[in-house]
């Protein structure tokens, strides 16, 4: 949605005897997870005092952009809403519930798609029905593989590039010039592609299938610089990161303040892979990087990582529950 727009269609108040209403967007992994997608309609929002409410977002396997897109929309107050909250079993959608589809389901779906014979009035009246018990929430299944990335509880890896958005002092980059990648432009982060990557001449929206060149992105900290990281598990895990460095880095990894490690980080090799990419096909698994464990914590709070000394190319933080 254009920011002239949001300027001249909402630029009044829509309900005066009650300031009732919001503004509803839809947003999928087609939006560059960045305040930067958002700040036209959270300005308006704040010029009416009105609400952001996400109303559809989720999408396919897109772990990496949930938990940061949707900790973006925390952090600026903004409700959002998994759709769909059930979705057929092996879509590969990020619902809450999955359902099985009946037994002569394929009958409709291969009458519909591809021209097959087409069942009578009263067969297909009997699947259909059939596919509304299904639906019942006590035969569907829980699908818990995004709730980690949702919640930002269990076991889940952040993308190094989805650092904190607020405070403003959570993150601190110093370079003088915009990053190569045109992702989070007025941080002053050197945000680089990984070796052996060349993205796509559109960057990170192009027509067709989705690709995700922020995937193969990598965050480049030097001496001075901080990335903060919220994390929402309260029970006891493992804080590691993946990394690769030409030379050892001097790092300090604190929670709430506290120093969870300061030390040094050996150098590190960059692997360039080949394989599929986990979610999609038609496009490579970003590098394999070096994993450097930081300590065990007990309890949420907010990760810094800063280096004191060198430079160092981060990928993921990644968060295991002890025993996992």
């Amino acid at each position: 949605m254009s920011s002239n727009f949001l300027k001249n269609f909402f630029d009044h108040e829509f309900d005066p005897e009650y300031h009732n209403w919001g503004i509803s967007l839809h947003a999928y992994e087609m939006v560059v997870p960045e305040v930067a997608s958002l700040a036209s309609v959270l300005r308006t929002c704040r010029e009416q005092k009105i609400c952001l409410w996400i109303s559809e977002t989720g999408g396919r396997n897109e772990h990496a952009w949930q938990t940061t897109m949707y900790e973006i929309l925390a952090e600026y107050h903004a409700g959002y809403n998994l759709w769909c909250w059930k979705t057929v079993e092996g879509a590969g959608c990020a619902s809450i519930l999955n359902f099985n589809v009946p037994d002569e389901w394929h009958l409709i779906t291969d009458y519909a798609i591809n021209g097959a014979a087409k069942p009578s009035y009263e067969h297909a009246q009997a699947i259909w029905d059939s596919y509304l018990e299904c639906l019942a929430v006590d035969k569907c299944k829980e699908n818990t593989q995004y709730h980690p990335y949702l919640l930002r509880e269990g076991n889940f890896e952040i993308p190094a590039i989805g650092y904190n958005a607020l405070p403003m002092d959570s993150h601190r980059g110093l370079s003088d010039l915009p990053n190569a990648a045109g992702y989070r432009l007025y941080d002053r982060f050197e945000l680089v592609y990984e070796k052996g990557y060349h993205p796509e001449p559109a960057g990170f929206a192009t027509p067709g299938p989705i690709k995700h060149p922020r995937d193969h992105v990598q965050l480049q900290l030097g001496a001075g610089e901080y990335a903060s990281y919220t994390i929402r598990e309260k029970e006891t895990y493992t804080v590691s990161v993946t990394y690769c460095a030409d030379k050892e880095v001097k790092v300090q990894a604190a929670i709430q303040g506290e120093t969870l490690f300061e030390g040094v980080m050996p150098p590190a090799d960059e692997k360039v892979t080949s394989d599929v990419h986990p979610y999609f096909a038609y496009e490579t698994a970003p590098n394999t990087l070096e994993r450097f464990t930081l300590g065990t914590v007990t309890g949420e709070g907010i990760l810094k990582i800063e280096v004191l000394d060198g430079c160092a190319r981060f990928g993921q933080i990644v968060i295991r529950k002890s025993g996992k």
